[in-house]
């Protein structure tokens, strides 16, 4: 891969004087003061030798200029489409429309999940040939060669009881916020076809020593009676730190509180940090700096609410619930990190009304709002489609564009101002550098 450096032309003008006729004036000549001459001499031979210096360092520096990869100009948006012919994965540039493929996969091979580094260098993918989805995820760096990398094997799992990414909507694997390590959370199964056990791992692969380590079970955590536990990995909390949480849904009563931990990788300890109640099925968003995380918490019997959470303070926000408005929530976090995004829904109809309608007919019945929450000022503002969407994926750093999913078409670039909705046909994963 080539980068071009473009250095602009420096015309330096030199600006004449023109005579200028004077009368003649006879005058005592003046003293001619040598230690002023001797200063002023010294000032400009300094100033000229700091600018040769400074000219020399430029052209050096300029010469082995390497690409700013925080450049928000060279970032491109990596999705994956699957076809007839196998899943693809390509680049899509907002601006131009280009579409370049830069992977293919096999014919029979679906992608589960996938997501890019925060560099934007490396990607993650979990391949499969069938529903029984094995727990190896492979690593695509851009840099270097690919490599595959077997999570599963650890004296926890066996052939007949293996462990499995489950992959989705929710993310089983993340990458810490340096790019160096990529953490993932694998469920144990009865059999190869069975339902799972309730049991659970962390795993960690470490890109500085390739090594890779499990870092929580969930036999170190006591789980509660007559109660279905599930764990799940939301995500890093700083580069050396998980945040894992273990819910307890109890059939047919309300959600329990679930335990919300901290797991030091390092140390392969965990902290309980406090219990909220949650559901596993909806995302956690987590601020870059980690000190808030967005989630709705959901009750079978009461109202939901989606809440602000701030680990330093352990205060909590209400942002949004369902007596103001009804649907779910799906937290990001936006491109430049200053912002987290939600999406929730206004019915436009009754409930009534909507339990009596068929399918076809509940594609116009809703409209989707988009709540955008600035992190600095804690002010939030909100952008109403005139229709219902899945959920909202990131928001551009300027504010306005959006990347929309729009089940079944998969994602779509949208501008709120414009309102110009640009097709991807794919699944959007992340923005890298190709």
């Amino acid at each position: 891969m080539e980068y071009q450096v473009n250095v602009g032309d420096q015309n330096t003008q030199q600006i004449g004087q023109n005579p200028v006729n004077q009368p003649t004036i006879i005058q005592e000549k003046p003293r001619v003061n040598y230690w002023m001459i001797f200063i002023v001499i010294v000032i400009i031979a300094v100033t000229v030798l700091a600018g040769v210096v400074y000219f020399f360092k430029t052209n050096q520096s300029s010469s082995s200029i390497t690409p700013e990869k925080n450049s928000l100009k060279e970032k491109t948006i990596v999705a994956i489409q699957p076809s007839n012919k196998g899943t693809t994965f390509y680049t899509f540039n907002p601006v131009s429309k280009d579409k370049n493929v830069f992977l293919r996969l096999g014919r029979n091979i679906v992608v589960n999940e996938a997501g890019v580094s925060s560099d934007g260098k490396k990607i993650y993918y979990i391949p499969s040939e069938s529903l029984q989805m094995p727990g190896k995820v492979t690593i695509v760096d851009i840099e270097k060669s690919n490599k595959e990398i077997d999570f599963a094997k650890s004296n926890l799992w066996t052939l007949s009881n293996p462990g499995i990414l489950v992959g989705g909507l929710e993310n089983d694997c993340f990458w810490s916020p340096d790019s160096n390590k990529l953490a993932c959370l694998l469920i144990e199964r009865e059999s190869v076809n069975g339902a799972g056990t309730g049991r659970a791992k962390v795993s960690v692969f470490d890109f500085s020593s390739g090594n890779v380590s499990d870092v929580l079970t969930s036999d170190q955590i006591t789980p509660p009676q007559r109660a279905r536990v599930f764990t799940k990995l939301a995500g890093w909390i700083g580069n050396n730190k998980l945040l894992v949480v273990q819910t307890k849904n109890s059939l047919g009563q309300d959600i329990e509180p679930a335990d919300f931990y901290f797991v030091d990788i390092s140390a392969k300890n965990l902290v309980k940090e406090f219990s909220y109640r949650y559901d596993s099925g909806f995302k956690i968003a987590i601020t870059p700096n980690g000190k808030q995380i967005f989630f709705e918490s959901f009750s079978r019997i009461n109202e939901d609410i989606f809440i602000k959470y701030d680990l330093d303070t352990k205060q909590e926000t209400v942002l949004a619930s369902t007596k103001d408005v009804l649907g779910t929530t799906h937290p990001v976090i936006s491109e430049d990190g200053s912002k987290t995004v939600y999406t929730t829904y206004v019915f436009l109809k009754s409930v009534e009304e909507m339990s009596r309608l068929r399918p076809e007919e509940l594609k116009g019945s809703g409209q989707s709002e988009i709540h955008i929450y600035d992190l600095l000022t804690n002010k939030e503002k909100t952008v109403r489609l005139n229709e219902a969407i899945g959920f909202v994926e990131t928001l551009f750093a300027d504010g306005k564009t959006f990347i929309l999913n729009k089940t079944p078409d998969g994602s779509v670039v949208y501008d709120s101002e414009s309102q110009v909705v640009d097709k991807m046909e794919g699944q959007f994963i992340g923005f890298g550098f190709f």
